[in-house]
């Protein structure tokens, strides 16, 4: 028996000790991006709930840091607010990599359909969140494609809930945060807002970020059976950017870490969102209707290529959400649901300054211009049936249709001069391309006693092609692609006894046709993996001391020989690279007296590999905090922090560039940080 396969069944021994009898966090509410409400106990899959508490935890400022304590989730932090996110799954990079994860805020996704992007979290404001929803494995039957791997849902609290609050918090290496909220709650109308302003002036050269976010709230209490929820984010960021390092070990050279290897680097964005979510139910039968609309804007600079062109892209949806659930004797339901989206995109690649190398194959002025109008529609039904008062299950079947209409605003073809070969740009002629794909999933849940649950999920998933991979092409032929697919099988155990919480489970996850670029560099299906692991929380809470355990072991590998670009040797059998096999995490927090409490926590990456080969490693890291929280009084908190105690050298995230590049996002230093927190 393998080493994780030892400590995968151990630590399962321990969740089935500790799990038995009690209530108090399996009823914490699961939202599946508010097409469903859940119980934690009712979940048929491994879902986690980020809470306030945890995104007030003193030092927290970046999303990375909340996230990636859910077990099964890597974040990797960039630079300023920038970062990937790798849930059940390898960090993945390019084109539209990002699509492989449904990320939302109030249930509408951050980016409309096709239009993902890697770094697509700093839009939500999830700084004043409620709760984060982190859903494992593909849930694509519920929320639609992009929900390959795994789904993430921004919860902003109420209008009647919004606290009256100001917070402040700083720390030594320039970063700044103010939050604001305010809220009034009354008979028919509540009111909520919510302020955040970041700035940040960073510890490494040439680079800063100023964002801003705001988030409106109200309610509408009608008649008994009629309410509604409104919404509108706005969110603005400023940031210079620094990138990756590069030679092997070079995160370990503090002054090149500190240096910046692209001073010219920037990212601007600006995103909208709006909602208003109407409920009409009497007795037994639910409606909810939800209109949105959307807009996102981004320009930056590709400093991650030789020759350093800018991107400009931008897109505008409007769409709704349409739902009619039955409520059934004996807690059992029945729903369906009707959704639509349409979307008008664009996008534009401009060089500059003359290329370092190859100028006629890359040359200067506009690469791509493009503009894509999309339309999604999809039908989604379900059931979930108390077979016994011990068994439930649960189902459900949907279609997604995706059309996209593409007009190529430059001449048709190559973007170099007449006679040119080798050409790196080229553009497809204006088309039409559509996309249909069901999904579905079937689940348990068993309760063997009070506070006591097994379950488990059979699901399939995908993700179409995103447009920058169909129409942002680097080959003369055009790009022949379709969907990904991936199927996964997933067998858990959840429970509470006293002061203890445990869930665990095991998963078995394959996809299919992953997209990548061949030595053509054309965009093409072929790429299967395997994802297979085990993933734990163990927590006990007490009055004086309270501990948290989690984390994953997992291995990733390539199931074929793809012909990929950049990628001769054979892949079958290797592990996929930035894929770590142990990712774990543990905390302590002790009341040192009535109003002091002490906290520590501890975060292990394991070692992964950097390139698709398997020839180069990073040798992982454990990195530690410590913190301190004072209530000075009934409203007034003063909170401490020293994060990376031992200021260990490490990176956030490591692989390998053109075969023999070494390059690393350095993680931050040892640093200070405070904050004050007023209730009025």
């Amino acid at each position: 028996m393998s080493r994780s396969a030892r400590v995968a069944l151990g630590l399962f021994g321990c969740l089935s000790w500790a799990a038995s009898a009690a209530a108090d966090r399996l009823q914490t509410v699961v939202v599946y991006g508010e097409r469903s409400h859940r119980l934690l106990s009712e979940t048929a899959s491994l879902s986690h709930v980020v809470d306030r508490e945890t995104l007030e935890h003193p030092g927290v400022e970046h999303a990375s840091q909340v996230l990636s304590a859910s077990p099964g989730v890597w974040v990797s932090r960039g630079s300023g607010q920038e970062q990937l996110v790798a849930i059940r799954s390898p960090v993945f990079t390019g084109s539209g990599a990002c699509g492989a994860f449904w990320l939302a805020e109030d249930g509408i996704a951050l980016r409309a359909t096709g239009f993902c992007n890697a770094n697509e979290f700093f839009d939500s404001h999830y700084e004043a969140a409620e709760q984060i929803e982190v859903f494992k494995g593909p849930h694509a039957s519920i929320v639609g494609g992009n929900a390959q791997y795994g789904a993430l849902n921004v919860r902003l609290p109420r209008a009647s809930e919004v606290p009256k609050e100001v917070a402040l918090l700083a720390n030594s290496l320039g970063y700044r945060r103010l939050h604001l909220s305010a809220g009034q709650a009354g008979l028919r109308h509540s009111f909520g807002a919510l302020l955040t302003g970041i700035e940040d002036d960073s510890f490494r050269a040439d680079s800063n970020f100023k964002q801003q976010k705001v988030s409106l709230r109200h309610e509408w209490e009608g008649d008994s059976w009629v309410t509604s929820e409104s919404g509108l984010t706005l969110m603005h960021l400023e940031q210079e950017t620094a990138g990756y390092v590069e030679g092997r070990d070079s995160y370990r050279d503090k002054q090149q870490v500190r240096g910046n290897l692209f001073p010219e680097a920037y990212r601007d964005a600006d995103a909208m969102r709006a909602y208003t979510r109407w409920r009409w139910r009497k007795l037994d039968t639910q409606w909810t209707f939800t209109p949105f609309a959307r807009r996102n804007e981004m320009d930056f600079l590709m400093h991650f290529v030789p020759w350093k062109p800018t991107e400009s892209n931008s897109h505008d949806s409007i769409g709704w959400q349409l739902q009619w659930r039955r409520f059934l004797a004996g807690g059992t339901g029945v729903y369906w649901s009707q959704e639509f989206e349409q979307t008008w995109g664009d996008l534009r690649e401009t060089q500059a300054k003359p290329s370092p190398f190859s100028p006629a194959q890359i040359p200067q002025g506009d690469h791509y211009d493009f503009s894509v109008s999309a339309r999604t529609a999809a039908l989604n039904g379900g059931a979930y049936w108390q077979v016994t008062s011990a068994l439930a299950l649960d189902l459900a079947l949907r279609w997604d249709y995706t059309s996209y209409d593409y007009t190529n605003n430059l001449a048709t073809g190559s973007a170099c001069a007449p006679g040119v070969n080798g050409c790196r740009f080229y553009r497809p002629e204006s088309q039409t391309n559509d996309f249909g794909e069901p999904s579905l999933h079937a689940g348990f849940v068993f309760q063997w006693r009070n506070g006591l649950y097994s379950f488990g999920k059979l699901a399939n998933g995908f993700r179409i092609p995103q447009t920058a991979e169909l129409y942002r092409t680097q080959s003369p032929d055009p790009a022949d692609i379709d969907a990904e697919h991936i199927r996964s099988v997933e067998l858990g155990l959840r429970g509470e006894r006293g002061g203890w919480f445990a869930q665990g489970a095991i998963y078995w996850m394959e996809n299919k046709d992953g997209i990548s670029q061949n030595s053509d560099r054309l965009y093409v299906n072929g790429v299967d993996t395997l994802h297979r692991g085990f993933e734990y929380e163990l927590g006990y809470t007490g009055e004086i001391l309270s501990l948290q355990l989690g984390g994953q072991v997992a291995r990733h590998t390539h199931e074929n020989n793809p012909d990929l670009m950049g990628a001769p040797l054979r892949l079958e059998g290797l592990e996929v690279d930035t894929a770590p096999r142990h990712m774990h995490q543990a905390s302590l927090q002790w009341r040192l007296a009535p109003r002091v409490d002490f906290g520590m926590q501890a975060r292990y990456m394991g070692s992964y590999y950097m390139d698709m080969g398997n020839q180069f490693k990073y040798p992982g890291h454990t990195l530690m905090d410590l913190d301190i929280v004072t209530r000075l009084s009934s409203s007034l908190e003063w909170r401490w922090a020293l994060m990376n105690v031992f200021d260990r050298v490490y990176a956030e995230r490591a692989d390998i560039a053109n075969t023999d590049t070494h390059r690393y996002f350095p993680g931050l230093e040892r640093r200070l940080s405070t904050s004050l927190r007023y209730l009025f």
